[in-house]
């Protein structure tokens, strides 16, 4: 019955998106990881290289807003 009908169970009806509860934790995590490790480890072009880490993060964000 589950199966036949999507309304009556959850996970028929959501499971196509199963992988934005996984994806975006870890792509924000990541994100800044990233930025923090380009502050710290890069030498050159630093403000460069944080920026691009954390653009997931700031498009995330905008997203979000919207």
């Amino acid at each position: 019955m589950f199966r036949m009908n999507e309304e009556l169970h959850w996970i028929y009806s959501w499971g196509h998106n199963w992988w934005l509860m996984v994806a975006f934790p870890c792509l924000l995590l990541g994100s800044l990881i990233l930025g923090g490790y380009s502050l710290w480890k890069i030498n050159k072009n630093k403000l460069l290289y944080f920026l691009f880490s954390i653009l997931p993060f700031i498009i995330f964000l905008t997203l979000l807003s919207f």
